[in-house]
């Protein structure tokens, strides 16, 4: 049996709608405002349209975004070029990757601590317990679409 596909409206009360609108919106105006990657400090690209030197730059979370608490927080994301994130390290030859290889991402961290000491210290501050986020009581935490709803707002009200 076919599946009904969910009318705009539907989708817009979803949580992966406003999360997914609010990844965008952060990745974005965290690129524009660095323009560079803040490891090796290879510049973007020009982006078509706008313009927006942010082609070729990706956001690095420390604390994986899976921490959806601190998935929005500067202080836990590094703008980095593709090579220094990982996905083209073997292919570059680097020997720094966010993702490579454990040697690569000591050397990454390194790099990245002694540039960015607020950023080590929000992470020593935050560091995560576990593979998954709990409230007090030791439940998983679990957030509802307003929420990702309301950082997209705040993003984009911050955005000029």
């Amino acid at each position: 049996m076919k599946r009904k596909k969910k009318t705009l409206a539907e989708r817009k009360e979803t949580v992966k709608y406003w999360r997914d609108k609010a990844d965008i919106l952060f990745s974005e105006l965290e690129r524009k405002t660095v323009g560079h990657c803040q490891i090796c400090s290879k510049l973007g690209l020009a982006r078509k349209g706008d313009g927006a030197m942010i082609k070729g730059l990706h956001i690095h979370h420390i604390i994986e975004r899976d921490w959806y608490r601190y998935r929005y927080r500067r202080n836990n994301t590094i703008v980095v070029c593709v090579g220094c994130h990982g996905s083209m390290a073997n292919y570059r030859n680097r020997s720094c990757s966010a993702h490579g290889s454990l040697i690569a991402q000591d050397l990454f961290y390194a790099i990245a601590w002694d540039k960015f000491p607020e950023k080590k210290e929000f992470y020593e501050l935050h560091k995560p317990e576990g593979k998954t986020e709990k409230d007090e009581n030791g439940h998983v935490v679990v957030y509802k679409s307003a929420y990702y709803k309301e950082i997209f707002e705040a993003l984009n009200a911050n955005k000029t």
